[in-house]
């Protein structure tokens, strides 16, 4: 009689907590080249399992419950398989083969590796260099100070050699050096412009010029093609920009092409909806007096002070008589002839966020060969890589071998830039880099 009791009790029990099973759970896991992975760590329900020298494993397990396995392996990503409750109930008892698993190998930003040979081009004991310009004629033009760009600067006149010939004092704060459309050079102030000329004799003539009168044309000139002048109505107050030509023959303009931020511009009229009454009011009588919608003008004295403001950035070029405007709103590049007809357009993707490296503004084009570049950075490092205009791809990258550089340019398939060792007490020097590049 006891035998019968004990013998419904445990079959009451077994009803009641489930019954007990397990599940032999088998895998191989592979590379991209399907071959086998030793040694992957395979964690499931908080115990640790390995794979052999074959990849193959093998799992029990007595739980029924969806299940996770996780591969952990140094030099691959780490993969996730889960089995649902169901298909493990399905093979109790039994063994599931999952067969074979691939797993990704883990890739760091690509950049050329090759023997740098990093030229100084210029260094002085005296003096930093702030920013440089190459001339027509293979003579630089270097902005450098001793202490500080506030009080006063210099003007370096560097020959073929790269040996000072000439030098020239400009008072007063200087901000950096610009280069025109007619490749003429200026030394752009807080208060002031100043034109360089560089006589036959290689000496150096600073002249200043109307300010108002730059900025209103020379500096809104971007290159020329044929009789056309290429100029935008570039603002920083607005997240939008349109580029023009005029021909200098009869006057005629033309609108080339139109970007616009199309998410900033949203936030920068919504603004309005915020301001006082005050502010309103302000905004309605400039509309009256100028034509100029009075969303833009709360725009433009309230949102651009805003840490979300971003200037556009929309930089036009000319390589080989086209005309290449890069939307990076719109993720393309678009192409015009020489008379400015649409003739393609290029989707882009470099700009893109990433985890692993940060792209930065400007795009850069080397002056004498008409190449294109964009720069990443990515721990410090500056890597540059060459925007390919007719499919939008960009070379691999190649990496400078200084850290935390500045001023970088682009000439003649060299690098340009200045650097200062980190707690040195060295000037700021001129350096360059020959550029390698693969697609």
């Amino acid at each position: 009689m006891r035998i019968v009791i004990l013998v419904v009790l445990l079959s009451i029990s077994y009803n009641l907590f489930g019954q007990s099973f397990s599940t032999c759970i088998r895998g191989r896991l592979v590379d991209h080249e399907n071959q086998p992975i030793p040694n992957v760590q395979i964690s499931c329900l908080k115990h640790l399992f390995y794979s052999n020298d074959n990849g193959d494993y093998c799992i029990a397990v007595n739980k029924l419950n969806n299940l996770k396995i996780e591969f952990i392996h140094s030099g691959f990503l780490n993969d996730t398989i889960v089995i649902a409750k169901p298909k493990l109930a399905k093979y109790s008892n039994d063994t599931l083969n999952l067969g074979t698993t691939q797993l990704k190998n883990i890739t760091i930003p690509e950049f050329t590796l090759v023997a740098n040979k990093v030229d100084t081009v210029f260094g002085s004991k005296n003096y930093s260099v702030e920013d440089f310009e190459i001339t027509k004629d293979g003579l630089m033009v270097l902005l450098a100070y001793e202490k500080t760009l506030k009080k006063e600067s210099k003007v370096l006149l560097l020959n073929q050699q790269r040996q000072q010939i000439h030098s020239h004092l400009i008072p007063g704060e200087s901000v950096r050096l610009y280069k025109d459309f007619a490749s003429n050079i200026y030394v752009l102030g807080k208060e002031k412009v100043f034109a360089i000329n560089i006589s036959e004799d290689q000496y150096i003539n600073v002249k200043s010029v109307n300010k108002n009168e730059f900025y209103n044309f020379t500096f809104r000139v971007i290159d020329t093609i044929g009789a056309n002048f290429l100029y935008s109505n570039y603002n920083e107050l607005y997240p939008a920009i349109k580029f023009f030509s005029t021909n200098l023959i009869d006057s005629s303009d033309l609108l080339i092409k139109q970007v616009k931020d199309d998410f900033m511009m949203e936030l920068y009229r919504a603004q309005y909806k915020y301001v006082s009454g005050r502010d309103k009011l302000w905004a309605y009588r400039k509309e009256q007096e100028t034509g100029i919608d009075k969303e833009i003008w709360i725009g433009a004295s309230v949102f651009t002070k805003d840490i979300l403001y971003r200037p556009i950035y929309a930089p036009l070029f000319v390589c080989n008589d086209s005309v290449f405007v890069f939307d990076h709103y719109n993720d393309f590049i678009y192409t015009f002839d020489s008379t400015f007809k649409a003739v393609d357009s290029v989707s882009i993707s470099y700009h893109q966020p990433s985890k692993k490296e940060k792209w930065r503004q400007p795009l850069i084009q080397d002056e004498y060969l008409e190449d294109l570049f964009t720069i990443f950075h990515y721990g410090g490092n500056s890597i540059l890589k060459k925007v390919y205009v007719k499919t939008g791809s960009v070379s691999k990258g190649f990496k400078l071998s200084n850290r935390y550089v500045n001023k970088i340019k682009v000439f003649n398939g060299y690098v340009y830039y200045t650097y200062r060792p980190f707690e040195s007490l060295q000037k700021k020097f001129l350096y360059k880099e020959k550029i390698f590049v693969a697609k």
